[in-house]
């Protein structure tokens, strides 16, 4: 939900939880991209047989990154290294909106 906050500038999406076809909904405006240097608007997606986790790009170095769904888990500005590193278990792709 925070990912989708950051897109769309909607405060509704800080109040609640979004299910996967929910928030894929939300990016149907993006495609994968394969580039390695990242730039503001960007969506990381970490993930398995299903999307476990997502982050935005400020810039080319640091995140919008909320880990875990309550309202106690902060949002935070951090590297994509420490979220990689936090995700590291998981495959992830990079999108960008059209």
């Amino acid at each position: 939900a925070t990912v989708l906050f950051a897109i769309t500038k909607n405060k509704q999406y800080l109040q609640q939880w979004v299910n996967q076809d929910e928030f894929m909904h939300g990016l149907r405006d993006f495609a994968e991209i394969r580039d390695t240097v990242f730039q503001y608007g960007d969506v990381v997606i970490f993930y398995d047989d299903n999307i476990q986790h997502s982050c935005f790009a400020l810039n080319d170095k640091l995140f919008l990154n909320k880990s875990g769904q309550s309202k106690f888990n902060p949002i935070l500005v951090l590297t994509f290294e420490d979220i990689k590193n936090d995700w590291q278990t998981l495959q992830y792709k990079v999108l960008r909106k059209r």
